[in-house]
């Protein structure tokens, strides 16, 4: 049910209609408060739906602090290491591409970054809401739940591709599949790792995106 409800979501988002740049017409802190609402939305839902996840995940968190937080740091230096080794890869061989999703947050950022309200209404959704319903989607849902009926290696490599194809804005960046796909793959790979400790992934997510927000400003 949440997966349908969040492939509806994606389905409205690329063409157009709740889309982060669709709001652009409006006012920097409305666009954000609407933005905020709309991720809201599908966190309230993954939070009743999954709860016992989270619940899951915090009590791993509170047995082993440490070994939490070092799968955390291990985990955000791979997806460096592997997302500038594909992009390198990439690079060789079909030349530089441009992210049309990295250019809208972009784009967002510079329309939001003179009103604070709505910077920390953007960061709110890019660094935490967002990540956090991904983590849903592709870990839980897409791994977790869909290795009891295929086998685990499969699970982490088509939730890899689909949550690659999820941040491809038009056909011409395909060559980016690979590299968000080995993001993608990282998470996964922590995630299994840490016995589907939702937190590993998702605090991997949030860092990563806190740092390319905080590298943008």
């Amino acid at each position: 049910m949440f997966l349908a409800f969040y492939a509806s979501m994606v389905i409205l988002s690329h063409s157009g209609a709740f889309h982060s740049g669709a709001f652009s017409g409006l006012a920097p802190l409305a666009s954000g408060t609407l933005n905020v609402v709309v991720y809201g939305v599908q966190a309230a839902a993954a939070v009743w739906l999954f709860g016992g996840v989270f619940r899951h995940g915090w009590s791993m968190t509170r047995r082993s602090p440490w070994k939490t937080a070092g799968l955390i740091v291990f985990g955000l230096l791979s997806a460096i290491v592997a997302t500038v080794l594909v992009g390198s890869i990439i690079g060789a061989l079909t030349g530089p591409v441009t992210s049309g999703n990295q250019q809208a947050i972009d784009s967002l950022f510079s329309a939001v970054v003179s009103s604070w309200p709505a910077l920390v209404l953007f960061g709110l959704t890019t660094a935490v809401i967002g990540p956090f319903v991904e983590e849903v989607v592709f870990r839980e849902v897409l791994i977790r739940r869909m290795r009891h009926r295929i086998p685990t290696f499969l699970a982490l490599v088509l939730s890899s591709l689909l949550f690659g194809a999820l941040h491809l804005t038009q056909w011409s960046e395909w060559p980016l599949l690979f590299s968000y796909a080995a993001m993608g793959l990282v998470l996964g790979s922590f995630y299994l790792w840490s016995r589907c400790n939702f937190f590993v992934p998702f605090s991997i997510h949030l860092l990563w995106n806190g740092s390319l927000l905080l590298l943008a400003g």
